[in-house]
């Protein structure tokens, strides 16, 4: 995608552009320390030319200015990397402070007690819950068997012996009342 004016967009991430500055930063400190060797040379070279070559001795001192410019350079951009990076893990960290507070605003704002966040179905399969429990507990819990009485061992009179004693009454009852 381009820009308003003609340039492309911009689609990296943050921790793309974090990695391209770090990188940034390493090959910065290389070319420093490279900067720093060539001033030295030619300190070395303004040096050894001085009472001899003037001309030589000159051109190693020019040069050393201009390497010496270029490090000045190098390290107003290390400075400015620097502050980015401050500026970036100060960022980081206001926005975690800020997750922090939305999180304890949430937290203080939410109702307290029975009503906060418990759904009815949840309510409602918990007691059921508990009755299927005190159920299966009163199941569990049987009286032992309260004793029977004991069955007779002696031998009880059947239907045809009464029987037979009541026809003999009748019979003698009939006979009586004929008389």
């Amino acid at each position: 995608m381009f820009g308003i004016f003609g340039r492309k967009a911009d689609d990296t991430t943050t921790q793309e552009s974090i990695q391209k500055l770090l990188d940034m930063e390493a090959l910065l400190m290389k070319k420093q320390a490279y900067l720093e060797g060539k001033i030295k040379e030619e300190v070395v070279t303004a040096m050894k030319n001085g009472t001899q070559n003037k001309r030589l001795a000159l051109q190693a001192l020019n040069r050393k200015r201009q390497h010496q410019k270029g490090l000045e350079q190098v390290d107003n951009i290390l400075s400015n990397l620097e502050s980015q990076r401050y500026v970036h893990d100060l960022m980081e960290d206001i926005a975690e402070q800020q997750e922090v507070a939305n999180e304890i605003a949430e937290t203080i704002s939410r109702p307290m007690g029975l009503n906060s966040q418990i759904d009815d179905d949840d309510l409602l399969a918990e007691l059921e819950a508990l009755e299927q429990e005190e159920l299966d507990k009163q199941l569990l819990d049987v009286h032992p068997i309260v004793s029977l009485p004991d069955v007779p061992f002696r031998k009880m009179p059947t239907t045809t012996t009464t029987e037979t004693k009541d026809h003999d009454d009748l019979d003698a009852l009939a006979n009586w009342a004929m008389n």
